[in-house]
């Protein structure tokens, strides 16, 4: 676990190696001041006590993933969760009208390799390696993304500050290619000194995913972004202190089609000595009230 601030970062790894980033929010509330003549209600804050204002704001993170999935060669795959198309109810294909699928096209490109998430297909990514392939699904091997907790990206409008200093907020997932002849390569999606940036940084992701270089099948860097509102709500905030309660936003990946069996069946049992049957060995309750 690292902490920055009021911010902490928790990392876990599950039975089944999959790996999840937790960030945890809370602190004590910035406030500032209302006017005499400000509104209450007001649009851009709420007021905590009497003038005090709690400023709706944002938390924007960027996790950056260098993958390398049996290799380095690798691909990103966004599916879709949609309606079986072209097939009314009362087709052969649909006759109850309840089939779906899932569509799955491959980021070919760094121009296209901005992606927004899709809360309404169910949309996700999976980072593959297209040469390794399960004996049984036929899919590759794959760490699957989940965004779990809050998804919002950037509201600042295009060409604000924030966005030309932030583009890295303004989509859900980006992929590009690794930058090899680059000691650090490609490490800092807003540039390497964002408080002192100004406009867009050169050497971000704005830069980085403008052009034609193929992302398939390659050294590739995948930033995800987690977003989280701050819209404060008087009955959630300790007005002793301004205390807020823990947000958290979380991040999975999660590996698929790598194993023949699962790798947890040989995990032994926990050994419960407290524990027994609530049935006896003949099926009759134990210590029944009429026994």
């Amino acid at each position: 676990m690292v902490s920055y601030g009021n911010i902490e970062i928790i990392e876990l790894m599950g039975a089944l190696e999959h790996i999840e980033f937790e960030i945890q929010l809370t602190g004590i509330l910035s406030v500032s001041l209302f006017a005499p003549s400000d509104p209450i209600p007001n649009p851009f804050a709420t007021q905590v006590a009497p003038r005090i204002a709690g400023q709706y704001h944002q938390h924007l993170f960027c996790v950056r993933i260098d993958p390398m999935v049996d290799g380095l060669k690798n691909s990103v795959l966004e599916s879709d969760i949609i309606p079986l198309p072209k097939a009314d109810i009362g087709s052969d294909d649909n006759y109850a009208g309840n089939a779906f699928i899932v569509q799955e096209n491959i980021i070919k490109t760094e121009k296209d390799g901005g992606r927004d998430y899709d809360h309404a297909k169910e949309r996700r990514w999976s980072i593959i390696n297209p040469f390794r392939k399960h004996y049984a699904s036929k899919k590759n091997t794959s760490y699957v993304l989940g965004f779990r907790g809050h998804t919002s990206t950037l509201m600042a409008k295009p060409k604000s500050w924030v966005h030309q200093r932030a583009m890295f907020a303004s989509k859900s997932l980006w992929v590009v290619k690794e930058a090899n002849d680059d000691v650090e390569g490609r490490a800092w999606p807003a540039g390497r000194y964002v408080p002192q940036s100004n406009g867009t940084p050169e050497d971000s992701i704005s830069n980085w995913a403008t052009g034609d270089e193929s992302v398939e099948e390659q050294d590739i860097v995948v930033f995800a972004t987690l977003g989280k509102y701050n819209i404060f709500m008087t009955s959630l905030v300790n007005l002793t202190r301004f205390r807020m309660p823990v947000e958290s936003v979380r991040l999975t990946l999660k590996p698929v089609h790598f194993f023949d069996v699962n790798p947890a069946l040989d995990v032994q049992d926990a050994n419960d000595s407290l524990s027994t049957l609530a049935f006896g060995a003949e099926g009759l309750i134990r210590n029944h009230c009429c026994d």
